[in-house]
């Protein structure tokens, strides 16, 4: 099993039901007293990544048990401490009486702030219509839009259910970098020249391409109406965000950059520098993965897979603001989130976001987590 833990305290297997079944009843009678503090914490730790790692490979031995996971205690909910992707991939589909027990435990008005942040993740993984529905009755009338937003979904105003505004599906993104490679016909390429990106060739905004996505080959995106959307910098240091008209040859226009820091003047110029001086650098393209048994899971990522650099689809990272379009103001549409070891250029991660409606594309930095 493919499988890296940081603490290695459990010896288990997720290979079948039956072990996934196991893995369920040891983290349901996880306990400080028994263990001591820090081996239960160490526990804890390994236990999210055997879920993280179900939830990715075998979905379906979790099935069964969504509702058993749902009716935990408040003190057995605490040993799950997962992702909002791990809760996902394991409560998508769950019954509708998993999504309405939990929208009733979410009432209680003296929960522990990281019982109900587990309690409100676990109701979003559902993304079943009543789930969808409850949790945006519920963000509204807590006031918690904003925490939704931050894992990818849109709250609207109006009486309606929130929507997941990124795909189910999700695909590991892998370089493979070839300095002398031809880059006019390949999918999803790294490392395109600017002047092939941009339409207006006076525009100083986007100095660096770290790579293409091509859509077609990416399900369950919205429709959109150029074949292919880019990752692209401008010289400056995170948080930024660069919004792009999207041409229908898939060329961009009217750049915008929204900054949320003043930027160093510094640092603007040794960007610039490297985009002149390592243009031809760093180029290749990406192989779209399947999340299966050949990439490494540790940590709640497989970026321990050689040459694995991010996801293509699924949920944004979920620890910061993403983008609404500046023009329709709805939250935008997940794509892509890399690290800049993609394309090396600044530091932190990368990510790509569209708005079907208004044909404008997101390139957004973030720190490191």
């Amino acid at each position: 099993m493919p499988l890296q833990l940081l603490h290695n305290t459990i010896g288990a297997s997720a290979d079948s039901a039956q072990d996934v079944q196991a893995l369920l009843e040891l983290g349901l009678s996880l306990s400080k007293d028994s263990k001591g503090r820090a081996a239960y914490e160490k526990s804890v730790r390994d236990l999210s990544d055997y879920f993280y790692y179900v939830g990715a490979v075998c979905p379906s031995y979790f099935r069964p048990l969504q509702s058993e996971i749902v009716a935990a205690s408040d003190t057995q909910l605490a040993n799950f401490q997962f992702t909002f992707p791990t809760w996902l991939y394991l409560l998508q589909g769950a019954p509708d009486t998993c999504a309405e027990h939990l929208a009733r435990r979410l009432t209680t008005t003296d929960l522990a702030p990281m019982l109900r942040f587990t309690l409100e993740q676990m109701l979003a993984g559902m993304c079943t219509a009543a789930a969808l529905t409850l949790l945006a009755d519920y963000a509204r009338g807590t006031n918690s839009v904003a925490t939704f937003e931050e894992i990818g979904f849109w709250i609207p105003e109006a009486h309606e259910p929130a929507v997941p505004r990124f795909t189910l599906h999700r695909l590991a993104a892998r370089a493979l970098h070839a300095e002398d490679q031809d880059l006019s016909a390949v999918l999803h390429p790294i490392g395109l020249p600017v002047s092939a990106v941009m339409a207006d060739a006076a525009q100083d905004i986007v100095t660096w391409h770290y790579c293409s996505l091509d859509l077609a080959d990416i399900p369950g995106l919205p429709a959109f109406p150029a074949p292919r959307i880019h990752l692209v910098s401008p010289p400056h240091d995170y948080p930024w965000t660069v919004f792009c008209a999207s041409l229908s040859d898939g060329r961009y226009s009217h750049a915008f950059l929204d900054a949320q820091a003043s930027n160093d003047a510094v640092a603007e110029r040794g960007l610039r520098e490297q985009a002149t001086t390592e243009q031809q650098s760093g180029k290749g393209r990406l192989l779209l993965l399947p999340y299966d048994d050949h990439l490494i899971y540790s940590n709640s990522h497989v970026e321990l897979t050689p040459g694995v650099v991010g996801d293509v689809g699924g949920p944004p990272i979920g620890l910061y603001p993403n983008p609404h379009c500046p023009s329709c103001r709805r939250l935008m549409f997940h794509v892509s989130t890399m690290v800049t070891d993609v394309r090396e250029y600044g530091d932190g991660f990368r990510s790509l976001y569209l708005c079907e409606t208004c044909g404008l594309v997101a390139s957004h930095a973030t720190p490191w987590n």
